[in-house]
C-alpha cells in the first residue's frame, strides 16, 4: 500500500522510501557505483583473488566457500519467506525477484567481514573498519535505490554475520567443512523452490568442494597470466549462466566446471607454467 510517496508492505513497515525522481542524477550514479560492492560477481572475485593469490590458500579456500555459502543461502531464504521487493515505480536500478533479505547485505557482510578477519594486510582494527564502511555503504545504497526496504538490509547483516561466525567455527580452518555447509544450504535451495539459481549454485559449490576436496591443493602457487586468465574464462562461465538463465541441467554442469576450475586453478598452474614462453612465466 502507498501513504502519499511513502511506500509500505504490511509487516516490513520500518523500511520506507521516497517514491524516487527527487534524488539527483549523480546521487543515482553513485549509488549504483557503490552498490556493486555486494553483487555476486564482486564479492565471489575477491573471494577467488584472495585464495589464489594471498598468502594462505586455506584461508582463500574458506572465503570462496563462505562467499558460495552466502549465495546459495540467499536464494533458499528469498525462496522460503517470498517477500516481495518495494513497488517498481521507487526502483532507481534494475531489481528482480524476492526482496528479502538483501542478498548484496549478506554477501557482502560475510565475504568482506571473512577477509577482515583472514587477511594479513593493515591491522585487523583497519580492516574490520575498512569491511563495516563498506557493507553499511552497500546496505544504504540497496535502500537509497529503493530496491529493498530498511528491514531487508538489516536482517540481511544480521544474515551475513551469523553466517561468518558460524561457518568459522564449524570449519575450524578445514575449508572442506565450509563447502560441504555451502552444498547443504544450495540443496535447501532446491528444495525451497529457487529454480535456475538454485541449481546453478547446487553445481558451483559441488563443482568446487569436490576440486577442493579432490587435489592436492595447500602451498601451490598460482602465476599472475594463469591466474587472471583462469578466473576470467571460468568467471565467464558463471556469467554466462547468470545473464542467459539456462535450464537447470545444464545451469548445474556449467556452474559445476567454474566453481571447480577456479579452485584448480593451482593445479591448472602448476600444469600449463611449463608450457607458457618464459618471458610470460617471468611475468608471474
Amino acid at each position: 500500500m502507498s501513504v502519499g510517496d511513502v511506500y509500505l508492505l504490511p509487516g516490513r513497515d520500518f523500511g520506507l522510501f521516497d517514491a524516487g525522481g527527487s534524488i539527483p542524477d549523480l546521487l543515482v550514479d553513485a549509488l549504483v557505483l557503490v552498490t556493486q560492492l555486494g553483487d555476486p560477481w564482486f564479492v565471489l572475485v575477491a573471494a577467488a583473488l584472495f585464495y589464489l593469490f594471498g598468502h594462505d590458500r586455506r584461508r582463500g579456500a574458506l572465503t570462496v566457500a563462505l562467499a558460495m555459502a552466502a549465495l546459495a543461502l540467499v536464494v533458499a531464504l528469498k525462496h522460503l519467506f517470498a517477500f516481495p521487493r518495494p513497488p517498481s515505480p521507487v526502483h532507481l536500478t534494475a531489481a528482480e525477484g524476492f526482496g528479502f533479505p538483501s542478498g548484496h547485505a549478506v554477501g557482502s557482510t560475510a565475504v568482506l567481514g571473512a577477509l577482515a578477519l583472514l587477511a594479513d594486510v593493515w591491522t585487523r582494527r583497519r580492516r574490520l573498519l575498512g569491511a563495516a564502511t563498506v557493507v553499511v555503504a552497500v546496505a544504504a545504497s540497496r535502500v537509497g535505490l529503493g530496491v529493498h526496504y530498511v528491514g531487508d538490509v538489516v536482517v540481511g547483516v544480521a544474515v551475513g554475520l551469523v553466517l561468518l561466525a558460524g561457518t568459522l567455527w564449524i570449519a575450524r580452518d578445514r575449508p572442506a567443512r565450509a563447502f560441504l555447509l555451502a552444498v547443504g544450504f544450495a540443496m535447501a535451495a532446491v528444495a525451497l523452490g529457487g529454480g535456475g539459481d538454485a541449481a546453478a549454485a547446487v553445481g558451483a559449490t559441488v563443482g568446487a568442494g569436490l576440486a577442493w576436496i579432490g587435489s592436492d591443493l595447500d602451498g601451490r602457487t598460482v602465476s599472475l597470466p594463469v591466474g587472471v586468465l583462469g578466473l576470467a574464462f571460468f568467471g565467464g562461465l558463471w556469467a554466462a549462466v547468470t545473464a542467459t538463465e539456462p535450464a537447470a541441467p545444464l545451469a548445474l554442469v556449467t556452474n559445476a566446471v567454474a566453481g571447480g576450475g577456479v579452485v584448480a586453478l593451482p593445479r591448472i598452474s602448476d600444469a600449463v607454467e611449463g608450457h607458457l614462453p618464459r618471458a610470460v612465466r617471468s611475468s608471474g
